[in-house]
């Protein structure tokens, strides 16, 4: 099985890794600043393919826009316009960067772990 199927926290890693792209493109997209600005998002843990297969894989459905404090203390939600191709395409290449680099640094607490526990082992 793969490393998402054995290693939950992994799975979350990966799943924080795509929301803070997305939302982060969202607030960007909308000119304001993580400070000034949150975004939600809904998301289905996909484990199967249709042929039962194990295929992992997210859905995720976000706001089509940020929520923003307003002076009077109440919230403002602010639409956000669709991504265009480009930004689609930008946003597939940083989540997949991204994950890339988190997935080498697990394998190399991975291989030191092992490393570590073949050492204790020939003693």
């Amino acid at each position: 099985p793969g490393t998402l199927v054995i290693r939950p926290a992994v799975m979350g890693g990966v799943l924080g890794i795509v929301y803070r792209v997305i939302a982060t493109h969202l607030i960007k997209k909308a000119g304001l600043t993580k400070k000034t600005a949150r975004t939600g998002a809904v998301t289905l843990i996909q484990r199967f393919g249709s042929a039962l297969n194990l295929n992992i894989h997210f859905h995720m459905l976000f706001l089509d826009g940020v929520y923003t404090d307003h002076y009077d203390g109440s919230n403002r939600f602010r639409w956000v316009k669709a991504p265009t191709s480009a930004e689609l395409t930008h946003l597939a290449h940083t989540i997949g960067h991204r994950e890339t680099r988190a997935s080498n640094g697990l394998c190399r607490a991975i291989y030191n772990r092992v490393e570590l526990v073949s050492a204790s082992s020939a003693r």
